[in-house]
């Protein structure tokens, strides 16, 4: 069974303290201009629910202010329906206020059933248009005093559609002195959209300094935050990086001990069997059989032994260049393993890599060849290194049993985790994915570092 996990593993890196703060700065940047758009829509919004209330609170108080002056007059005429409006008296009383500026436009309704009728206007054009007595603005009149709308776009509006964005409608009920039910509609300039830009104007850069202020103060912090995780970053990968580099020590250590300890002692007990075996005659039959079955068993556990030695030590490789190291790295797995595969090694031939990451390659190479070589079953494997700007791509397949849908770490063996894990640290991913045969089988392993 392949000491690995199955799928794959995608974990970031670290690309040191100077990426670090500069993707920390670039991040606070973006945040900072991400929140002076969110902070000019929300304060552009809040200016304009702020001024249009404002615009209303203030027409209803003009217009309620020029009615109260007006009805007096008014209630005391005779503007029923057998009446002859006084259109000269109306146009005198509403004048100051139309002259000055305070209304833009004046209407008076008088209600006929379910139509109102428009019985006076400083425009004469409009006197006599009808239109459907609203009940909604019937029961909101009979509530206050008066009511505040917008102008809407209708033909019954024909003369104030050109100034309806400057201009807001207040309405008020009367009765005349022979109690005809009648509505004063004055128009009154106020602009909601004027009143929000002078509201914006004072708003928004007090609300964009005191961002960029707070921005400005947080900004030391981010990048010691960014540091402080760039250290942390640094120090994994060393930690990895250090126990990667002891586990190849520890496994020389190993091979050394059992070359210098045990694999003597079945050397030397070898030689004491055979000059055992020289004096033959002088033993039983049954004692030559039983030490002629324990010479052929050290014999066969010493040869084994001497094998595993071969994997524990690694192989001694000669070449410098990345190609000849890999290719030396295959054919010494190959030769101290069973049921040999054939390895083909595709390596550029002056590949730019950084010391630490050549390291790295070779490490994670060899341990993916080791599983390759021992457990795929495989005839061919292939090594294939390719590199591109700022990156390099290792790719170790082979066309063997594949990876188990359940995989298990041996005991005491972690040379891929820490492979892994040390991919991870630099900044690289690992993943392990299918063969690409038809049937399903073969196994492949991926490989992306960071080339500085």
């Amino acid at each position: 069974m392949r000491a690995a996990r199955s799928g794959s593993t995608p974990v970031p890196g670290s690309s040191g303290a100077p990426g670090t703060v500069r993707r920390a700065v670039t991040v606070h940047l973006l945040t900072v201009t991400g929140a002076l758009i969110l902070v000019t829509v929300l304060v552009a919004g809040a200016s304009w629910v702020f001024a249009r209330g404002e615009a209303f609170r203030m027409a209803g108080q003009t217009g309620l202010a020029v009615t109260d002056v007006v009805l007096g007059p008014l209630s005391e005429a005779d503007l029923g329906p057998e009446a002859t409006v006084d259109r000269a008296a109306l146009t005198e009383l509403f004048h100051p206020f139309l002259s000055s500026g305070v209304l833009y436009r004046v209407k008076v309704w008088r209600v006929e059933g379910d139509e109102a009728v428009v019985i006076y206007s400083d425009v004469p054009a409009v006197e006599g248009d009808r239109r459907p007595y609203d009940p909604e603005l019937a029961a909101r009149m009979a509530a206050q005093p008066t009511v505040v709308a917008m102008v809407p776009q209708t033909p019954e509006h024909r003369y104030e559609n050109d100034q309806a964005d400057r201009l807001l409608e207040v309405y008020r009920a009367f009765t005349d002195r022979a109690g005809t039910q009648l509505r004063l509609e004055v128009y009154v300039p106020a602009s909601v959209a004027a009143t929000t830009r002078v509201v914006l104007a004072h708003a928004l850069p007090v609300s964009l300094a005191g961002l960029l202020v707070l921005s400005a103060a947080t900004l030391p912090l981010a990048v010691r935050l960014a540091r402080r995780v760039s250290r942390i970053e640094a120090d994994r990968s060393e930690l990895v990086r250090a126990a990667l580099e002891a586990s190849e020590a520890e496994r020389t250590s190993l091979a050394r001990w059992l070359h210098d300890g045990l694999v003597q002692h079945l050397a030397t007990t070898g030689v004491i069997i055979d000059l055992v075996l020289g004096r033959a005659d002088q033993l039983e039959s049954a004692d030559r059989r039983l030490l002629e079955q324990a010479h052929a068993l050290a014999d066969e556990d010493l040869t084994a032994l001497r094998g595993k030695l071969g994997e524990l030590a690694g192989p001694v490789v000669a070449a410098t260049d990345l190609a000849g190291v890999v290719e030396a790295l295959a054919a010494e797995l190959t030769r101290t393993s069973e049921g040999v595969p054939a390895v083909t090694v595709q390596v550029p031939d002056d590949p730019e890599l950084a010391p630490g990451t050549r390291a790295l390659l070779l490490s994670v190479v060899a341990e993916l060849l080791r599983n390759a070589v021992r457990h795929a079953a495989a005839e061919t494997v292939t090594v294939r290194v390719d590199q591109g700007p700022g990156i390099v791509t290792i790719l170790v397949s082979d066309d063997g049993q594949g990876w188990p849908v359940e995989l298990t770490e041996e005991p005491g063996h972690a040379g891929l985790r820490l492979a892994t894990a040390a991919v991870e640290a630099a900044g690289g991913r690992l993943r392990l994915l299918p063969g690409a045969a038809a049937d399903g089988t073969g196994a492949t392993a991926l490989i992306t570092l960071p080339r500085p």
